[in-house]
């Protein structure tokens, strides 16, 4: 049995204002960490435990303002919020005896999440509740070059928000099953091609698939190439929390749907040595094209944040050279 602990205490309690525009230059707060692991190892059964806790204090705005008088009575504008959050994982595995390359896990975890804020008359405050748990089973075919996972994957969300006099919410379960196939020949290819599929009790079916392959044409020069279908539901305001410091208002004009997206892409790395120093040459292109999005529009109409579905087409293209000497 191992056991690891930490815990950690980081105040910043003095208003600087050195641009002297009657803004503090940094948000006054406290934050306090709290984390434990158990570790239990017997054999062929191996489980870990982790438990985390967090709360977080904020204070931000003009330097005049204080945070211990009531919005009515304040006479600089400011921001305040709070952060309660407490998580834990767990994993257990159990391998085959005999066979090293064959195992079973389950792998499980909660986060309870709380926020609550004020930026000037403006109040937003979210709650989450999360739980996640995956079986996953490993082994190979025929020989370790080729190996696979597969299993069965369950996720709750909950989510409520509200922003002064108006409400959200939404509930989500979505039980899933996927599969993971492993090619590696241990000399200069690899090759990762996995699916799983989900249904969303909100949403429906939903198919992602991935590919990835890793191509070495000398010990100095590598490819990799990459494809896949990405899904997320957006939470608009918690993820654009910036527009709530503003005086706009806020419209969230539909029923949104969850952010869909197709990318492909690769990279090529080279490593050399120049003058008895190592160094590397990196080039990367990566194409992704959505097929829906959620738009935060702040231009259309003066004085709003909308929030719509994508009409018509939205893509990415990113193209990147690098180069390093160490």
């Amino acid at each position: 049995m191992e056991h690891a602990a930490d815990a950690a205490y980081r105040p910043l309690h003095n208003r600087v204002d050195r641009n002297d525009d009657g803004f503090m230059d940094l948000s006054l707060g406290s934050q306090y960490n709290i984390y434990n692991k158990w570790k239990y190892d017997h054999g062929d059964w191996v489980s870990e435990f982790g438990l985390n806790a967090l709360r977080e204090e904020k204070v931000g705005g003009q330097v005049d303002y204080n945070e211990n008088l009531s919005v009515a009575e304040q006479v600089a504008y400011g921001t305040e919020s709070e952060v309660d959050r407490l998580s834990g994982f767990n994993k257990t595995s159990y391998t085959f005896p005999g066979k090293p390359y064959q195992s079973l896990g389950l792998i499980t975890s909660a986060t309870h999440h709380k926020f609550t804020s004020q930026y000037g008359w403006r109040t937003y405050n979210g709650e989450q509740n999360s739980a996640n748990a995956r079986l996953i089973f490993q082994s190979i075919i025929g020989d370790t070059r080729h190996t696979y996972k597969t299993g069965l994957s369950y996720t709750f969300e909950d989510y409520t928000e509200s922003l002064s006099d108006s409400a959200f919410s939404r509930t989500e379960r979505i039980p899933g099953a996927f599969a993971e196939y492993i090619y590696n020949n241990a000399e200069n290819l690899a090759i990762v091609a996995g699916t799983r599929v989900d249904h969303h009790n909100l949403y429906g079916t939903v198919f992602t698939p991935r590919l990835n392959i890793k191509y070495d044409f000398s010990p100095t020069t590598i490819a990799r190439v990459a494809a896949g279908r990405g899904f997320r539901v957006a939470n608009p305001i918690a993820e654009n929390t910036a527009i709530l410091v503003s005086s706009r208002k806020i419209t969230i004009q539909e029923q949104l749907d969850p952010e869909e997206a197709w990318s492909i892409g690769g990279s090529v790395t080279h490593y050399f040595e120049l003058a008895g120093r190592p160094g590397s040459f990196v080039t990367d292109f990566y194409h992704t094209s959505f097929t829906n999005q959620v738009v935060t529009d702040m231009y259309s109409q003066p004085g709003r944040a909308l929030f719509y579905n994508l009409e018509g087409q939205s893509f990415s293209n990113s193209f990147r050279r690098s180069y390093s000497m160490k």
